[in-house]
């Protein structure tokens, strides 16, 4: 049995078939990292906790000890007790990391920043201009209404 791969025939062998797998590993692994750098988009389906580990480039037993760390990580747990990731933990996954090996926080240090970012955002949501507001939608329902009559 002979393979083309990358423009070379080989035979199939002991020794050629283990050549196929690392070629084959090589490749799989360049595409996840493509896919953690954003050139390839993360489907939003469920992943393992081996998968997950490939996607974002963390063992799984950071990521069991990241779950405990970090509220934000929670995968949701299957039929037998396995953790299944979604989109949604593997991106915030992937921002942990970058905290904590690109930006160099420690630990407690990213928990801060993710509590202040947090805060960041409630506060942004909550803070409404409520005057304002109710002056243009008392506005908006009287032209509504003008245009209504007409």
């Amino acid at each position: 049995m002979a393979f083309l791969l990358k423009g070379a025939d080989f035979f199939y062998s002991q020794n050629s078939c283990i050549f196929f797998k690392i070629i084959v590993k090589c490749c799989y692994n360049d595409f996840m990292r493509l896919e953690r750098k954003g050139g390839v988009k993360i489907e939003d389906k469920l992943y393992s906790i081996g998968q997950a580990a490939n996607i974002t480039g963390v063992r799984p037993y950071v990521l069991r000890y990241w779950e405990k760390e970090f509220s934000l990580i929670r995968p949701i747990k299957g039929a037998g007790g396995h953790r299944l990731y979604r989109k949604e933990d593997i991106e915030k996954i992937l921002y942990i990391k970058e905290l904590l090996h690109q930006k160099k926080y420690s630990i407690a240090g990213a928990k801060k920043k993710i509590l202040e970012e947090t805060k960041e955002k409630k506060q942004s949501a909550s803070k409404v201009d409520w005057p304002k507001f109710t002056k243009e939608l008392k506005r908006d329902l009287r032209s509504i209404l003008a245009i209504l009559e007409k």
